[in-house]
Formats: structure tokens, sequence, C-alpha cells
């Protein structure tokens, strides 16, 4: 949770840049993707993130100390971040990949693990600065 000024600068700045969904995720022309009606912009640390952790914390209390600062340690290193996102397509059935543009909004992302669960497969893609564009085989 950001505690200083510059550190509530900059989660304001990767909410604002985590919106822009079109830009984010752009699937290609002929399948005639947008982003979905009413689709909010995302907090990071909203009060029902808040309350998760509270619980977690909650659960630590009654572990081994040990494992609780393990915990500590691996919090402070990294922070955790499930989005969702919502496209309409208006021609899916010419769905084939989709360009995840993450990279070029935060310089410090250094890979994506995506899992895709598709009509007829599913696979995993370790994505990467010189990978981004991901097939959506059917």
């Amino acid at each position: 949770k950001p505690d200083t000024d510059a550190q509530k600068v900059r989660v304001k700045k990767a909410e604002m840049q985590l919106g822009q969904a079109a830009a984010l995720f752009v699937f290609n022309a002929e399948a005639g993707c947008e982003v979905a009606p009413g689709m909010a912009a995302p907090e990071l640390f909203a009060a029902s993130h808040e309350d998760h952790d509270d619980e977690h914390e909650h659960q630590d209390d009654h572990k081994d100390h040990d494992d609780h600062a393990d915990h500590d340690d691996h919090e402070d290193t990294h922070k955790d971040v499930l989005l969702q996102y919502q496209y309409e397509c208006s021609n899916p059935a010419s769905l084939s990949n989709v360009s995840v543009n993450l990279f070029e909004f935060f310089e410090e992302m250094a890979d994506i693990d995506v899992t895709y669960l598709g009509p007829a497969t599913q696979k995993q893609v370790k994505m990467t600065r010189k990978n981004t564009k991901m097939m959506l085989s059917r």
C-alpha cells in the first residue's frame, strides 16, 4: 500500500494507464473488438483488497512466525495485481491474435505469464518486451 506522496502518485498513474484497456490489448482488426461498455477503471488499493489483506494478516497471526517473516519479505519485493478486462467482438470467428502493450506503459515490467482458455484450446505463454503478440488458435 502506498505510504508516501510519491508512491500515491505512482499508483494513481498506474491506475490511469491500466484504465486504457483499448490501448493495452489490441486484437486483430477483422474481429472488430471493442472494450465492453461499463468497464470501470481499476483501483489497485480498493477497500476490498485491503479487507483481503487484513484477513490474510489475521490468518498469519496463527501461523509459525518464521512463515510470517518470509511472507513479509515477499510482500516488500512485489505486489501481484489481478485485473479483468472485457471486450465485445462483432466478428469473433475472425479473432486470431492479440497484442499486449503493457510493456509500453510500464517500464519496470519484465514479463507476463498468460493463461489462455479458448473455445477449443488452452495454452500458457510468457510474454516479454520482444514477444508482445499472442496467437489465439481455435
